[in-house]
C-alpha cells in the first residue's frame, strides 16, 4: 500500500505542470495569466481574486492548446494593478496559491495611426502617432533610419509627434515607434512591440551635381601639376651639376664596326697621342754579332818571331749593327777582341814567318 502511494506521488510529481504562474496586464484591458501544460491527462482549474479576503472567482475565458489548457484572460480594473492579484491553480486534488504584484508588470498595444507629414515652410518632416490608453501616462520612443543605415533610436517623453528638422530630398525614411507606462503613472518594466513601419520617399531620386565637390577636385588637379612642374625643374637643376658619365655604347660600336673587333688599334684610336708618345723610349741598345776566333799553329807560321798563338776571325767583318732613335742615337765600338794579337809592337800581318835553321847533321 505504502509503494502503491509513493509511485502515485512520484506519478504526480513528473507529470505535473510547473507551479509558476505568470501574469501580465495587456494594455491594461485584461490580465493574462499562464502555466506550463505536460500532460494533457490533466485538467486545470484555475482562480483569481484582488481581494484580500480571498473571494475567489474562476476564469471565464480560458486559453486552450492541443495538451489543454494553458492561461486565463482576467478581467482588469482600473486601477486594480496597483492591488496584490491572488491566483489559485488546482489539478488532480493539487491546489497552488501564488501571489502577483502587476504595478510594473503591464505591457501597452504598439501606437497606431502613424503618418507623415512634410511641411512647406522649411519645418521639416513630422511623424504623428495615437497612443491606445491613456496618452498622458504613455511614454514613447521613437526609431528611424535613412535609406540603408543602421536604426537611430530616440525617447520623446510623452509627445506623440517627432520631427527631423533638415530631411534629405533624395534619401528616403522608415519611423517605427513604441510605448510603455511612463514613470509618472507607475513605470512599467516592458515595452510595447515597435509599430507597423512608416515611410517617406523623396520626390527626387538623383541629387544634383555637388558644385563645390567639382572645385575643389579642380584646385587639387592645379595643386598637382604645379608639384609636378617644380619637381622637373628641380631634377634639372641638379642634374647640371653632376658630370655625365661616358657612354660605352659608342667606343664598343666603334670597335666592332669601326675597328673591326681589332682591339689594339682601337685602343691607340681612343687614347690621345700626347699619351702614347709619352711612353716610348728616349734610348738604343745596339744588338753585337757574335764572333769565333780561331788558333793557328805556329808550324804554318813562316819567320815569326811571336811566340803568342794568332787568332783568326770567323765573322762577317761587321762589328756591330746600330740602330737610331727618335731622341738620341747610341753606338759601340768594336770591343779590342776584334783586333788580332800584335808582336813586339807590330801587326800580326806586319810579322815576317819565322825563319827555320836546319841543324847541322
Amino acid at each position: 500500500m505504502l509503494m502503491t502511494f509513493l509511485l502515485l506521488m512520484w506519478f504526480l510529481t513528473r507529470s505535473s505542470p510547473s507551479q509558476d504562474v505568470s501574469c501580465l496586464i495587456i494594455n491594461l484591458e485584461y490580465v493574462n495569466c499562464t502555466w506550463e501544460q505536460r500532460n494533457q491527462n490533466f485538467n486545470f482549474t484555475f482562480y483569481t481574486t484582488f481581494d484580500k479576503a480571498k473571494n475567489f472567482t474562476e476564469c471565464q475565458q480560458y486559453v486552450w492548446m492541443e495538451d489543454g489548457s494553458v492561461g486565463c484572460r482576467v478581467p482588469y480594473v482600473r486601477g486594480s494593478r496597483f492591488n496584490t492579484l491572488l491566483t489559485k491553480l488546482l489539478w488532480a486534488n493539487v491546489s497552488i496559491e501564488e501571489h502577483h504584484e502587476l504595478r510594473s508588470m503591464v505591457k501597452m498595444n504598439p501606437p497606431t495611426n502613424l503618418s507623415l507629414v512634410k511641411l512647406e515652410n522649411n519645418s521639416g518632416l513630422w511623424l504623428y502617432w495615437n497612443s491606445s490608453m491613456l496618452p498622458s501616462c504613455m511614454e514613447n520612443a521613437v526609431r528611424y533610419r535613412k535609406d540603408w543605415e543602421s536604426w537611430k533610436d530616440l525617447s520623446v517623453g510623452t509627445r506623440t509627434s517627432f520631427n527631423i528638422p533638415v530631411p534629405s530630398e533624395y534619401s528616403s525614411y522608415t519611423f517605427q515607434v513604441k510605448v510603455r507606462v511612463s514613470s509618472s503613472c507607475g513605470e512599467s518594466r516592458f515595452w510595447s512591440e515597435w509599430s507597423s513601419p512608416v515611410f517617406w520617399r523623396p520626390a527626387r531620386t538623383k541629387e544634383p551635381p555637388d558644385t563645390r565637390g567639382m572645385f575643389d577636385l579642380f584646385l587639387y588637379f592645379i595643386i598637382g601639376v604645379l608639384l609636378f612642374i617644380a619637381s622637373v625643374g628641380v631634377l634639372l637643376y641638379y642634374k647640371r651639376l653632376i658630370p655625365v658619365a661616358p657612354s660605352p655604347g659608342k667606343n664598343l660600336k666603334d670597335l666592332l664596326h669601326t675597328y673591326n673587333g681589332n682591339v689594339e688599334e682601337w685602343l691607340h684610336a681612343c687614347i690621345p697621342k700626347e699619351l702614347v708618345e709619352g711612353f716610348k723610349p728616349n734610348f738604343c741598345e745596339s744588338a753585337c754579332t757574335v764572333r769565333e776566333y780561331r788558333l793557328i799553329p805556329q808550324a804554318t807560321l813562316q819567320r815569326s818571331t811571336c811566340s803568342l798563338p794568332f787568332l783568326t776571325d770567323q765573322s762577317d767583318g761587321t762589328d756591330c749593327l746600330f740602330t737610331s732613335c727618335s731622341t738620341s742615337t747610341s753606338s759601340i765600338s768594336s770591343p779590342m777582341g776584334n783586333t788580332p794579337p800584335t808582336c813586339n809592337g807590330h801587326h800580326a800581318d806586319d810579322v815576317q814567318p819565322p825563319r827555320v835553321v836546319h841543324p847541322a847533321v
